[in-house]
């Protein structure tokens, strides 16, 4: 238990740092959670920067502690304000949800949910609107600290550009749904990089810089480092691009400004991810094409149906590629740069290896992401049975459970039941109750044990606090079927 705790606090895992006391605390107790580990608390700062609750962009080594002094708690409380939370500076789960609904490519996100009854919209959704639409080139900066609403002419500009990518007239009315939904995006520009070029120049200048900013996106979300910004300095393949490029000497040129950054990314997709040898990846890396588009979509897809399966084949494949101490460390510090990149994307991750495509754990940090994600999973199911089986031994040592009803449930040393039944109560309400109880503590017994087991087994070259995250991806495909068990019955409350 205190491995645990200590995993948690030294950032080891994604998992807020709970009090030890939480382990002896009912399900649904109010104990607060203590300070959030360094990376999750850094992707909170970063998003509420990105919406505008923040001056100042977070540093890298931000410490959790900022959570304790006034300023930061103040501008979480405007947060919670504006998205209609509970005003107590407290960065929770529901704090932690809401701002991955906002901010998220792939959390789902409901426009009438952020509606209020007179028909506007809470402020905290009208900059995630903003935010978005920076991000896809729609608006020149992201949310401001000072932000007062959107503009009627930011929110005209942005359905125009979008009924540009949708060739729908009707797009004006439901642009908020088109804008929030990633996949949808996706689809959209395959479908204007098919269209006949019918646009004026300034329409097609609009659509290249969204369809840009479409590739960016995607791009970020398969885990490339890539910046995501409102650039549209990038050939689109069908759309001419005329700009001036000034020299040192004073001679200008007419010549396609190119982003550098964008290029490698492009050439790095071609050739780790889709297979194309150097040269021809780079050539096909000198504009944005349709093959881009309907490659990055391909996978996406798939249905879900063995994603179990493919998930179990990941774990192990992870196990594989990471297996001593300096290699799960360098993930570990690799992970700690990739901020959102560790939640957001995720889905696409999933989709592209369910797919087959096994070169995706190849691109950039995804081995790494995907690790450090089955770590923080086994964790979880580690840490719910923890608090399971405390719960079990506290009733065991007080010498009965709870029936549920008026009849009373002693349970001797030996686990035998002794019942005290009451003439009110139908015996269906003892009978649930010990089989919850015997349930409840066999299974969560058998998840810390599997834990332990695999903790304690000889790890040939990993020590320390590698051991302990490889001990919980190695467990991952075993640890799985026994929390299932476990949810109908602890877990389930």
């Amino acid at each position: 238990m205190q491995l645990v705790l200590a995993a948690q606090r030294q950032s080891i895992i994604d998992a807020p740092a709970v009090a030890l006391t939480d382990f002896i605390e009912e399900p649904g107790s109010s104990q607060k959670l203590n300070l959030l580990n360094p990376v999750r608390f850094h992707v909170i700062a970063k998003q509420l920067w990105l919406l505008g609750y923040l001056k100042d962009k977070p540093r890298k080594n931000i410490s959790p502690k900022i959570q304790e002094s006034q300023t930061f708690q103040q501008n979480v409380r405007r947060f919670q304000r504006d998205a209609g939370l509970k005003e107590d500076g407290w960065l929770g789960e529901q704090a932690w949800k809401t701002l991955q609904e906002l901010v998220s490519f792939e959390t789902p996100i409901s426009p009438a949910k952020w509606q209020r009854s007179n028909g506007a919209f809470l402020t905290a959704f009208n900059r995630a609107v903003q935010l978005r639409m920076w991000a896809y080139g729609l608006a020149e900066h992201k949310p401001a600290y000072t932000f007062t609403g959107l503009s009627k002419k930011q929110v005209a500009s942005a359905k125009r550009a979008l009924s540009y990518l949708t060739h729908d007239a009707n797009t004006a009315d439901n642009w908020l749904t088109v804008l929030l939904d990633s996949d949808g995006m996706l689809e959209h520009a395959i479908a204007a990089m098919r269209a006949p070029r019918k646009e004026t120049r300034e329409q097609a200048e609009i659509l290249r810089r969204v369809l840009i900013s479409i590739a960016r996106v995607e791009l970020w979300l398969l885990g490339f480092a890539i910046e995501i910004n409102n650039a549209d300095n990038y050939r689109v393949e069908g759309f001419s691009i005329n700009r001036t490029r000034k020299y040192r000497a004073g001679r200008k040129i007419q010549s396609p400004v190119r982003s550098v950054q964008l290029n490698n990314t492009l050439t790095k997709f071609w050739h780790t991810l889709v297979g194309l040898p150097t040269k021809q990846a780079k050539n096909q890396a000198l504009q944005l094409s349709i093959e881009f588009y309907t490659t990055v979509k391909s996978p996406n897809l798939v249905s879900n149906t063995n994603t179990q399966v493919k998930e179990a084949d990941f774990s192990k494949q992870a196990v594989e590629k990471l297996h001593s101490t300096e290699a799960i460390n360098s993930a570990y510090a690799r992970v700690k740069r990739l901020g959102m990149k560790l939640w957001d994307g995720v889905k696409r991750l999933w989709r592209w290896f369910v797919n087959g495509v096994k070169k995706i754990v190849q691109v950039a940090d995804n081995l790494a992401r995907g690790f450090f994600r089955f770590a923080a999973k086994s964790y979880d199911i580690v840490r719910k049975a923890l608090l399971a089986l405390s719960a079990s031994l506290k009733q065991y040592a007080q010498g009965h459970i709870k029936s549920g009803g008026k009849s009373v449930v002693m349970v001797k040393k030996d686990f035998d039941f002794v019942l005290a039944s009451h003439p009110q109560d139908p015996p269906a309400i003892a009978v649930k109750a010990i089989n919850t109880f015997s349930i409840q503590f066999l299974f969560s017994s058998k998840i810390v044990a599997l834990f332990i087991d695999a903790l304690t087994s000889a790890i040939a070259g990993v020590v320390g606090w590698a051991r302990f995250l490889l001990s919980l991806v190695k467990s991952y495909r075993e640890l799985v079927p026994l929390y299932r068990a476990l949810q109908t019955t602890y877990l389930s409350k």
